[in-house]
């Protein structure tokens, strides 16, 4: 009998232990908008605010924080608000950490009102990086009634009329108003009760606030994850052969890989530069640009630098054709009978006779 009974309590034990968040995996891809509204009223004590803020320690190490991600605001109030730390102060983890680490107790009254006003008003703004296109998500911590009950539900009531908005509250110690923390949350399923401040280093809170902070609707879709890189580099490789033809290809490093073929013209010689490899029938050319988009900017202009070309060579004049060799002299006639001699004359003969 007290083994089943034993069994039966380790059953519930495990069913009402919270489901814990992996910030690797549930909370890697959200983008969200966080405001954390803090109480610091004399009920609190030093000792206790000095726990809270380490309860929002906790949360802030396992959420993605980041201007793309997850931004925090942070809001202290007593007798009156002040505001912390706004959603584009110094976007990065370690700086909103650092913001936690300086807050001091106030003291004072509990005007929460006037930091739902603020938060309203002044930090749900643009201006101050709160984000028109990404859920809000605010986490009210107190530890007792407000000054004016009235003014702080009807302030909550117009905070929850924002679209794509929700509250969750955590009330701490014996003496929180429940009634009044339940109207200031979205739904009596985001209000939560812990028995002291002591309660909160136990990690079942703070796991509570992370799955309101990852819900699967707050993560980002995966074919939406891929940003432009704020400093990279494209690789494109340009390949020349016989035939025309042209195909573009995205690379690992989620730059473009383009290559092109082209005809090349034995006549015609195209420079290219950083030749990276050369073949007998391909020449591989290999170019990297770098972009950088830190904000939405206009484009340089771009110079445009008409590839360089060797103009063919002048055609030279044909050479001069030789002159045909003149044809030799014909030879003399032969001399068919030897020539007659011519008689003598004798002195004595006188002229006339033969």
């Amino acid at each position: 009998m007290r083994t089943s009974v034993c069994a039966v309590l380790l059953l519930l034990a495990l069913a009402a232990k919270p489901e814990p968040v992996s910030s690797d995996d549930d909370c890697e891809h959200v983008r969200l908008d966080v405001a954390l509204v803090v109480d610091s009223s004399s009920s609190v004590t030093r000792a206790n605010f000095k726990k809270t803020m380490r309860f929002i320690d906790t949360i802030l190490r396992q959420l993605p924080i980041g201007p793309d991600d997850v931004r925090v605001a942070i809001i202290r109030f007593s007798h009156g608000s002040d505001v912390m730390t706004y959603f584009n102060d110094n976007m990065d983890k370690d700086s909103k950490r650092k913001a936690i680490k300086k807050m001091r107790f106030n003291g004072g009254t509990t005007a929460t009102d006037k930091a739902i006003k603020d938060l309203r008003e002044k930090v749900l703004d643009s201006s101050h990086g709160n984000r028109e296109n990404v859920p809000d998500l605010v986490v009210l911590i107190t530890d007792g009634t407000s000054n004016d009950v009235t003014a702080t539900v009807r302030e909550a009531s117009f905070l929850k009329q924002r679209p794509n908005l929700r509250v969750v509250t955590l009330g701490i110690g014996p003496f929180v108003n429940r009634d009044e923390v339940s109207k200031l949350a979205s739904s009596t399923g985001e209000m939560y009760e812990a028995r002291s401040f002591k309660a909160l280093a136990q990690g079942s809170f703070a796991e509570k606030i992370l799955q309101s902070a990852c819900l699967p609707q707050y993560r980002v879709p995966p074919e939406d994850r891929t940003r432009a890189p704020h400093g990279g580099s494209s690789l494109i490789t340009v390949t020349k052969r016989e035939d025309n033809h042209t195909t573009m290809k995205p690379s690992a490093a989620g730059a473009h890989e383009k290559t092109a073929t082209e005809e090349e013209s034995p006549s015609q010689t195209t420079t290219t530069t950083q030749a990276s490899s050369s073949k007998p029938t391909t020449a591989t050319t290999t170019i990297t640009t770098t972009m950088t988009s830190t904000q939405p900017t206009s484009p340089p202009p771009t110079t445009t630098t008409p590839p360089t070309t060797t103009s063919p060579a002048a055609p030279q004049p044909p050479a001069p054709r030789p002159s045909p060799p003149r044809p030799a002299p014909p030879p003399p006639p032969p001399a068919d009978t030897p020539p007659r001699p011519r008689p003598q004359r004798s002195a004595s003969t006188p002229p006339g006779v033969t």
